[in-house]
């Protein structure tokens, strides 16, 4: 009909040390959260884009021949996932924080969790639910000289192990996505990393640390879903008497942390999402990175 209402596109995004970005137009009077958003009229469902926070790389160990530090594990990444709404009502957004990166004496934290409260889940028929997308787990400390274990990213996948200390190279990250039914262009509905294993150590030897196997489903899988570039972190090379340390897990959105050289501290992860590098030994592991979220939705303005 001519001169009826025009349905638009609308994008909110929640973003850690910035606030609230409504079509572009940040509001940052809270950057931090969490938020209250309320649902427009007219509006029943939304797609939830986003990710937990990622872990911290663990530091390298406390031995006098130093394993390397597992990487941290990324958050739960979740990409145009359906979440049935009542117009009007008010949702609680958190976005999780990053897990900072562990020293040789202590443990990396986890990356914290992103949550919506107060939306409908298709099986329910009132409000106050909660939507939660988990952040990588936390690490560990070790005074041994095999390499740590990668921590676990998102909860649902599971760190790779450390090398042992004859030495052993730490075992490289294992990819894990799962996409939605549909053709080439379907959705990732969620997808997490562990993070790769630290190098061993004995007297006059280091193994290097965990990275990835090939890079050949990451770059396909960062081409046809990612919002990020599809770089690959590098793994830390292991020296005398020090093991390197692991790569950090990628998210959708983010890049893990390089595994820090025996001796040497891994690096922070970029983006969001991600977790950070394994320390070298006896160094320490380096930062994730904060969560993430955007709302998409359309109303007739």
């Amino acid at each position: 009909m001519l001169g009826g209402p025009v349905i638009k596109q609308h994008v909110v995004e929640f973003i850690r040390g910035s606030g609230v970005k409504t079509d572009g137009i940040l509001d940052s009077t809270s950057a931090n959260g969490p938020w209250t958003w309320v649902v427009p009229m007219g509006v029943a469902q939304i797609l939830v884009t986003g990710c937990g926070a990622g872990s911290g790389g663990n530091g390298g160990t406390s031995a006098a021949n130093s394993g390397g530090g597992g990487g941290g594990g990324s958050g739960m990444s979740f990409y145009d996932f359906p979440v049935d709404v009542v117009q009007n009502s008010s949702l609680t957004i958190t976005v999780g924080a990053k897990g900072t990166g562990g020293t040789p004496t202590t443990a990396a934290t986890a990356g914290g969790d992103t949550t919506i409260a107060g939306v409908v889940m298709p099986i329910m028929t009132d409000t106050g639910v909660v939507l939660k997308f988990l952040g990588g787990s936390g690490g560990t400390t070790s005074s041994t000289s095999a390499g740590i274990s990668g921590n676990a990213g998102g909860k649902i996948h599971a760190g790779t192990a450390g090398g042992s200390a004859t030495p052993t190279a730490g075992t490289s990250i294992a990819t894990e996505f799962v996409p939605s039914t549909g053709g080439t262009n379907a959705s990732i509905i969620i997808h997490a990393l562990g993070g790769a294993g630290g190098g061993g150590a004995s007297a006059g030897s280091g193994s290097n640390g965990g990275g990835y196997p090939s890079s050949a489903l990451i770059s396909a899988m960062w081409t046809s879903y990612s919002e990020t570039s599809a770089s690959i972190p590098s793994l830390g090379a292991g020296s005398a008497t020090r093991g390197g340390g692991g790569v950090g897990g990628n998210s959708l959105f983010g890049e893990g942390g390089n595994g820090g050289n025996g001796g040497s501290n891994g690096t922070n992860a970029t983006g969001y999402g991600a977790g950070g590098g394994g320390g070298g030994g006896s160094a320490n592991g380096g930062d994730g990175s904060d969560g993430y979220l955007r709302i998409t939705y359309w109303s007739a303005d």
